[in-house]
């Protein structure tokens, strides 16, 4: 025998009539259409009930148009109910076992038989004969107690909603409510009304009016879940009245990464010019199973695969260098290793060539999170929250989470903090406070003492090669080799180890390049005989020194908008014109402006996270790099801005800062 799932295609057949199923209302009952399109619409329970009478049979061929798993839905038990209806059904079990014992067979004999239990129960009435029918025809069925337990919800006024009427209001709720426009109930009634008036002048008998009361409560028992489907949409739904049914269980560390992206609640300031340019972006990478932070990005530009690369880069690293380049060598920060998967959005920058490229060489396997459900990866998501409150929310030129909760505090007046001081701050807050810190999530324990008793049961997987980390992520192109070298976005790349190559290389054959999105004066071509990687720099060193990817591209279009053509005489030229420009842009009254200068000279975290620098300065072709721009920003920790973070419990912790 096949088992069924009652979904839409569903046909049932009562007679000659063939009644399908169409959908289930936003009341709970379950429209059927007929061959004539004659609607009808019935609670789940009638229509097992007419099934399991036979006055309505399945059409079996109509299963393998709607086949599906079947659903088991348990009978509502004894224990279900209050104790006092249970005690009363046992009262009635004694009566309904007296009489069969007896053998009754009429009115007076019975009476008899109740009495003289009631009597024995202490009862000061026996029921009434009519009672005493009306329950044993109900338990006769099936012979269970259930079946005579007091029935209180049938008790008290109906409903004046039934029949044709029931059938009007509910014809003008799925017309007029339920739908993207969203109306109140106040106007649906209105529409209620009107359509009850005019079905009024086709009918001998009218129907009565309902009041506003008798429509909210109608309203009210909707599914809603349905209402929100057909009101909001159904990802609207799934997000307002998804079960959570349990959270994900992992079962050692680097199992699984989860990443994401976040607008930082918190304005920068130039260290230069001292005056705000951004309000960055966090790239955050969170080991499951300990919520460990693994490795973060702090970015003036938009998040690429840069960013991504980068936070990745670090999660796998040992952090003991950068805790003791920021004076924090006493705490142990112990995140590091290859995890076996991550999980991300379905951003442009995880699908990048780049990434899936570094993800398969070290043997990572990247997962994407359905559309528009940040609940897949919630770990990460709670991070984001947790560090805006306990550290963004804490420093000077924070932008708050909202308009509301900012009030009149003026953000950008008060802003003193640099890319580089709100780095080395979040090292600090994850190192010195967060890893330490109990989570209910991990049963009271914090992310630390989770990542060490993983640690002494499960090996951590390193990267071979550290160094070539950056490699592994950087963004990836194929270029033929010719007497000039490798040519890719207007620039050349040559040297003669790269000539040697060529060489030996077939005609027209390309090779794998590797360039980075922080500079463009070197790439990394891929040796397919020697299998690793060779640096080529860029030929036109004076141009390309000290320029971000950003900032080149921003050349070559305006070369193209001013119709010129794109070579190395004009390059250098536009650079010269781009240097003033950006100066021009710092100098703006309007943030947009100061933002996209951040944005072009690249101002990110990575030089002071991975020890490259990751800020370079736009010098006129002839000027060194060094003399431009002299910063007197001294670096360190302790010339961060002085606001609490977190207390050491030390003095000498103390004397270490």
């Amino acid at each position: 025998m096949r088992r069924f799932l009652l979904k839409p295609a569903i046909v049932f057949v009562e007679g000659s009539i063939r009644w399908t199923v169409q959908r289930r209302l936003a009341d709970g009952r379950i429209l059927l259409e007929s061959d004539d399109g004659e609607p009808l619409r019935i609670f789940e329970a009638e229509l097992w009930a007419r099934h399991a009478s036979a006055s309505w049979e399945l059409d079996r061929d109509s299963i393998a148009e709607a086949v599906a798993p079947v659903i088991e839905v348990s009978r509502r038990d004894a224990s279900t109910y209050k104790e006092k209806d249970v005690q009363q059904a046992q009262m009635r079990l004694a009566y309904l076992r007296a009489v069969a014992t007896e053998g009754c067979t009429g009115q007076p004999y019975t009476e008899v038989v109740l009495a003289r239990v009631a009597a024995n129960l202490g009862v000061k009435a026996p029921p009434s004969y009519r009672s005493f029918c009306r329950w044993k025809r109900r338990y006769r069925i099936a012979e269970d107690v259930v079946d005579v337990i007091p029935r209180h919800e049938r008790k008290g006024r109906t409903s004046v909603l039934d029949g044709a009427l029931l059938n009007l209001v509910e014809d003008v709720i799925e017309t007029h409510y339920l739908n993207q426009q969203r109306p109140t109930v106040a106007s649906l009634y209105d529409r209620v009304v009107t359509a009850i008036e005019e079905k009024n002048h086709l009918l001998p008998e009218p129907l009565p009016v309902i009041s506003r009361a008798t429509l909210y409560r109608h309203v009210h028992t909707l599914d809603w879940y349905m209402v929100t489907v057909a009101r909001e949409g159904r990802l609207a739904a799934k997000r307002k009245y998804r079960p959570v049914y349990g959270s994900l269980r992992t079962q050692h560390i680097n199992e699984r990464w989860e990443i994401d992206h976040t607008p930082v609640n918190l304005l920068c300031v130039c260290p230069k010019r001292r005056i705000v340019i951004v309000r960055p972006i966090l790239t955050v990478v969170i080991d499951a199973h300990s919520r460990m932070v693994m490795g973060f990005q702090i970015s003036a530009r938009v998040p690429g695969q840069e960013e991504v690369g980068a936070a990745i880069r670090m999660g796998m690293l040992g952090k003991g260098a950068l805790l003791q380049q920021l004076g924090l060598e006493h705490i142990d920060w112990p995140a590091r290793g290859v995890p076996s998967l991550i999980v991300a959005d379905n951003g442009m920058e995880f699908h990048g060539t780049g990434l899936r490229h570094g993800c398969a060489d070290l043997g990572i396997e990247l997962a994407y999170c359905p559309s528009r459900s940040p609940w897949h990866k919630g770990r990460v998501e709670r991070f984001m929250r947790t560090v805006a409150e306990q550290l963004f929310h804490n420093i000077p030129g924070t932008t708050w989470s909202s308009t509301t909760e900012r009030g009149d505090y003026n953000s950008a007046d008060l802003a003193c903090v640099t890319l580089e001081d709100l780095t080395k701050l979040v090292v600090r807050w994850i190192a010195e406070v967060y890893q330490h810190a109990p989570q209910r999530g991990l049963g009271k324990r914090t992310p630390n003492m989770v990542w060490q008793e993983s640690c002494r049961e499960h090996h951590i997987y390193m990267a071979e090669d550290p160094n070539a980390l950056e490699i592994a992520f950087a963004g990836t192109a194929h270029c033929v080799v010719t007497n000039r070298g490798v040519t890719f976005e207007h620039l050349s790349y040559n040297n003669p180890g790269l000539q040697a190559l060529r060489l030996r290389l077939p005609e027209g054959e390309k090779l794998r390049v590797r360039y980075f999105f922080e500079r463009v004066d070197a790439v990394q071509i891929f040796d397919p005989a020697r299998k690793e990687y060779i640096e080529v720099v860029c030929t036109d060193l004076q141009y390309a020194t000290g320029l971000t990817r950003d900032m080149h591209a921003e050349l070559v279009d305006k070369l193209r908008r001013d119709a010129k053509v794109v070579d190395t005489d004009s390059l250098r030229h536009a650079r010269i014109a781009l240097s003033n420009h950006i100066d021009e842009l710092y100098r703006s009254h309007r943030m947009s402006d100061r933002r996209r200068a951040a944005r072009l000279e690249g101002h990110s975290s990575k030089s002071t996270l991975l020890g490259r620098h990751s800020t370079p300065v736009v010098a006129s072709p002839g000027i060194s790099v060094e003399d431009t721009f002299a910063d007197t920003h001294t670096d360190g920790i302790k010339d961060i801005p002085a606001f609490s973070v977190s207390k050491r419990s030390t003095s000498q912790s103390r004397s270490k800062r």
